[in-house]
């Protein structure tokens, strides 16, 4: 998977990882969202990636390998 670019002021990218309702809305901004896999239903589908750790079990450990492995081979 290529990782999005953005163009601004500056060059940016933001990912994020959440499994709360409270964040979808800024969800919207990243440029790549991920959950872990006990997130709730809502945020699993505005989710771009899926972690298969649950919150608290490594989620935010794979999604960093995962963008770290894409920006790798890209």
């Amino acid at each position: 998977m290529k990782l999005p670019e953005f163009s601004v002021r500056r060059p940016i990218t933001i990912y994020m990882i959440t499994s709360v309702l409270v964040l979808l809305g800024a969800m919207s901004l990243a440029g790549l969202c991920a959950c872990p896999t006990d997130a709730l239903p809502e945020v699993r589908n505005r989710a771009d990636y899926i972690c298969i750790q649950a919150g608290g079990h490594g989620a935010f450990r794979e999604f960093a390998e995962f963008i770290l492995a894409a920006q790798f081979n890209s």
